[in-house]
């Protein structure tokens, strides 16, 4: 090892063991016990992260590497824990290097982001629109990506183009079967929604996961296009959709993220969706249309250089929830054998589906994850019906087909009568999501003290 590397792997370290202190300490939010245990239990968790840690700082050190391809390397000012889920025991951070603006490194591929730029380049182009490019570098280690900043205020006329754009997004990611885009991963920039994170694209069917009398239910959701996650769902509250109105969301290391996914006026003020869907519903229109046209390339498209694709068995949200009892209860530390039992039962009891060697191996590796302090990560190749762990590991045959034949399946399901009714799911959403909020907004005005 060099010097410059030594010295680059040293300062990466030093700053990951800072943010797994600093997540060993919000882990412990709704800790119950004595102060003493709870001293007790962050000093293991922190020697248990320690264990990742090192592989986590090479593999951000390999990536600088290849950024510089054989050069000097920087000299690293600061690195920031930008407070991502932790898989594997290694999250997104942000690096500031002398002589260069700041990076993001991700512990992944780009490839699900380089899928749908194209797919946006081709169909937005067709429609007069020039998405502005993400700046990201491949490394065998993962990525590394140029900050996407936020926009400067937009004029009425220029977020009337915004939201277009978004109806465009919308439209694509329905097509591509690209689900998760809330508010944390769409920025607004240079007038257009940009997907800063669109890791669940080409989501296969998940319904083998979901009780049988569900299961139709949840294939119609899965067809529509509420299933991107772009929309407001009347279920959610607050709302995290990148249409939405969230302000931000509390992160894995306790810190509060301000939302960036909606354009702003002079004052500051939220270009409001509500308010722009005629925009909307014209781009998505539009680029379905155009889309009809591009079904064909659009399966080459996405079959180039892919990658693995990420698959969500259960939300985020339920696994923060067990993650809060979990490492609030002394238990946890006095008795770590019988409250990963209560766990595996805990995960094994709320599938809802029949017994069987998957389910097993899954929820095996749910509660490693969870006892290691990771939110769980499960993967999907494009042709085949087996689902993978965090670690590539073949737990079986997870869905009813492989991902590549249900994206088939939905290009082929798209036909003029299909957008009328996909128009009317966005009419219903935004148009229901205004009520309900000035049902609220009434309902705080008019509270009794």
């Amino acid at each position: 090892m060099t010097h410059g590397r030594e010295k680059l792997y040293s300062e990466i370290l030093s700053r990951i063991a800072e943010a797994n202190r600093a997540r060993a300490v919000h882990r412990q939010r709704a800790w119950q016990g004595s102060e003493a245990e709870a001293s007790q239990f962050r000093s293991e968790m922190i020697r248990a992260a320690a264990r990742s840690a090192e592989p986590f700082a090479q593999a951000v050190a390999d990536s600088i590497e290849d950024l510089y391809a054989g050069g000097e390397l920087p000299d690293v000012t600061s690195i920031e824990d930008l407070g991502g889920d932790a898989h594997s025991g290694m999250f997104p951070l942000k690096i500031n290097a002398a002589g260069r603006g700041p990076l993001i490194f991700k512990p992944r591929s780009a490839w699900s982001e380089r899928c749908l730029q194209r797919v946006l380049a081709d169909v937005g182009g067709a429609l007069g629109l020039s998405w502005p490019p993400l700046s990201v570098t491949e490394t065998a280690s993962g990525s590394l990506w140029e900050v996407v900043p936020h926009d400067k205020p937009l004029t009425t006329s220029r977020a009337s183009k915004y939201y277009y754009a978004a109806g465009v997004l919308l439209a694509a990611s329905h097509a591509l079967r690209l689900s998760d885009l809330n508010h944390e991963n769409i920025i607004a920039n240079e007038g257009f929604p940009s997907v800063v994170d669109a890791e669940f694209i080409c989501q296969p069917s998940m319904e083998l996961f979901h009780p049988a009398g569900l299961r139709e239910t949840r294939r119609a959701f899965e067809d529509s296009v509420l299933a991107t996650l772009m929309l407001p769902l009347p279920d959610r509250h607050p709302d995290p959709s990148g249409l939405g109105l969230s302000r931000g969301s509390r992160c894995a290391n306790g810190r509060w993220s301000a939302s960036k996914h909606l354009p702003v006026n002079e004052r500051g003020e939220c270009y409001e969706a509500r308010d722009y869907l005629i925009e909307i519903v014209e781009g998505f229109r539009d680029a379905y249309l155009k889309l009809l046209d591009y079904r064909n390339a659009l399966v080459e498209t996405v079959s180039r250089d892919a990658g693995l694709i990420r698959v969500a068995v259960r939300p985020t949200d339920f696994y923060v929830s067990l993650e809060e009892r979990l490492w609030g209860s002394p238990t946890t530390l006095n008795d770590p054998e019988g409250a990963a039992e209560r766990l595996r039962g805990e995960l094994r009891a709320s599938l809802e589906v029949d017994d069987g060697e998957v389910v097993s191996r899954l929820v095996k590796s749910e509660a490693e994850a969870l006892l290691r302090g990771d939110i769980p990560i499960f993967f999907a190749r494009l042709e085949e019906d087996t689902i993978y762990s965090d670690k590539i590991e073949p737990l079986g045959r997870g869905f009813p087909c492989p991902p590549l034949d249900s994206l088939r399946a939905r290009l082929s399901s798209m036909r003029l009568e299909d957008v009328e009714e996909q128009v009317s799911a966005i009419q219903q959403s935004l148009v229901s999501n205004m009520a309900r909020r000035e049902t609220r907004s009434t309902a705080a005005l008019t509270r009794p003290s």
